[in-house]
């Protein structure tokens, strides 16, 4: 360089000192790194997304079942329910004796559950899946399909 922002003459002309020489070369191999990461990126995006699709597919009538199932768990935990000493509502037949006393809230009335925030689950869940990922899997899958079952119960 000529110490200005330009070139000299004899680097317009591909002729450079070892430093540049150098620093050009170890230009040009993070550019061939970062290519081949690309490269690799790119062909593990479109990996296996047939036989996901494949899997998927098997599977999906069951899917479809257990979202049912899960909805309507859902709808029966929103559910109204009797709640009971009100002092207005509908006589509470478990509270007759107490209305003879002189107790005044003796009633009952259906209404929306109280749900804290966040909607907490009764008994919160932890689940653990282990694979078996060993040759065999592979191996005795034309016989039973067993790796197949597996990917379509990991699916």
């Amino acid at each position: 360089s000529d110490q200005r922002g330009g070139y000299s003459q004899t680097e317009l002309q591909g002729q450079f000192d070892e430093e540049a020489q150098r620093a050009a070369e170890k230009v040009q191999r993070r550019a061939k790194e970062v290519a081949q990461r690309q490269s690799t990126k790119r062909m593990l995006e479109d990996l296996g997304t047939e036989q996901y699709d494949n899997a998927l597919e098997a599977v999906s009538r069951q899917i479809r079942e257990l979202r049912v199932v899960l909805e309507q768990q859902e709808a029966k935990d929103r559910e109204r329910e009797w709640v009971a000493h009100q002092a207005t509502g509908e006589l509470d037949d478990n509270r007759l004796v107490d209305g003879v006393t002189g107790e005044k809230l003796i009633y009952r009335r259906r209404m929306e559950p109280d749900v804290p925030v966040g909607h907490q689950q009764k008994k919160p869940k932890r689940l653990a899946f282990v694979m078996d990922v060993s040759a065999s899997m592979y191996r005795f899958n034309g016989e039973d399909g067993r790796l197949d079952r597996m990917a379509q119960a990991v699916t």
